[in-house]
């Protein structure tokens, strides 16, 4: 029986090689569950904890509060609905802000064939010429927590639609056209997103584009390095924990004489954006020069 029109839902449908026989594999079917409560929790902690950040969690005792319960699937392919089993409401509210971000993304991945997409390196070494001859000034850290640098949508974006392009990344793995994925939401009225083949590559090619914001200037200590992956960890002002990224192995040997070290490190960097947004006090870092 379909969902009641009137009952906030969201409605998990696959089609396709995927469902056979009105039956999935247990990964799929786990990997969809568990990136559809992410969403909603992130959803959640966007409208009402006042925005969402990178570690952000929901707490146990909210957990009731975005309960979704999930019946016998439906015939045709595989069908689930996940109900609002607690307050309505609230649950409306969580499926609409989910909604307005699949919205944008969807319509954004449309016309995704156009983006020209640089190269994060080539990006770091434009900033890098930029700030040695001076035609940018930094901003401070204080700055960029203030607000003081825009970004073209807010983390909260970001945060649930790569919550969504892990379930899309279902139908892009198995390569077969004749999946999809559909999802329907139903708050204040219903919406549907169907995730075939080429919609899924175009939407992750949207929602993982990366590029690098205006340089600032930053002060913390290093707590982490790996040389494999040329990232480490930095310990900045106000106790907050972020990645930093090394352009070049001779930038990351120039930072790890700092490692253990009492002292402070002070560079100039590059906040990480992903899909337009970044989260200033947990988003990742692209270091750019050392100031010593």
């Amino acid at each position: 029986m379909p969902p009641t029109l009137n009952r906030p839902n969201l409605q998990l449908h696959f089609e396709g090689s995927l469902a056979r026989e009105h039956r999935i594999p247990l990964r799929y079917l786990a990997k969809s569950l568990y990136h559809t409560q992410c969403a909603i929790g992130r959803a959640y902690l966007d409208i009402e904890k006042g925005g969402v950040h990178k570690h952000a969690k929901v707490k146990i005792d909210d957990l009731a509060e975005i309960e979704f319960l999930v019946p016998v699937p439906q015939n045709g392919g595989f069908i689930l609905d996940l109900l609002a089993a607690s307050n309505p409401e609230l649950a409306q509210r969580v499926l609409k802000r989910i909604a307005d971000t699949l919205s944008q993304a969807m319509k954004e991945a449309q016309r995704e064939g156009s983006n020209n997409i640089q190269k994060l390196s080539e990006v770091a070494e434009r900033k890098k010429l930029e700030v040695v001859n001076e035609m940018v000034t930094p901003i401070s850290y204080q700055d960029l927590i203030k607000g003081k640098m825009d970004f073209k949508r807010s983390y909260g974006d970001r945060s649930i639609a790569k919550e969504f392009d892990q379930i899309a990344s279902i139908v892009r793995r198995a390569g077969d056209s004749t999946n999809s994925i559909e999802i329907s939401i139903t708050s204040q009225t219903q919406v549907k997103f169907k995730f075939d083949l080429e919609t899924s590559k175009a939407f992750h090619k949207v929602v993982a584009a990366k590029t690098l914001a205006e340089p600032v200037l930053y002060s913390g200590k290093v707590t982490e390095l790996n040389s494999k992956s040329q990232k480490g960890i930095i310990l900045i002002e106000g106790g907050k924990q972020a990645t930093i990224n090394f352009p070049s192995e001779q930038d990351f040997i120039l930072v790890r004489n700092y490692l253990g070290e009492d002292r402070k490190i002070t560079f100039i960097g590059c906040p990480l954006v992903e899909y337009g947004s970044f989260d200033p006090k947990a988003g990742d870092i692209y270091f750019i020069r050392l100031i010593e």
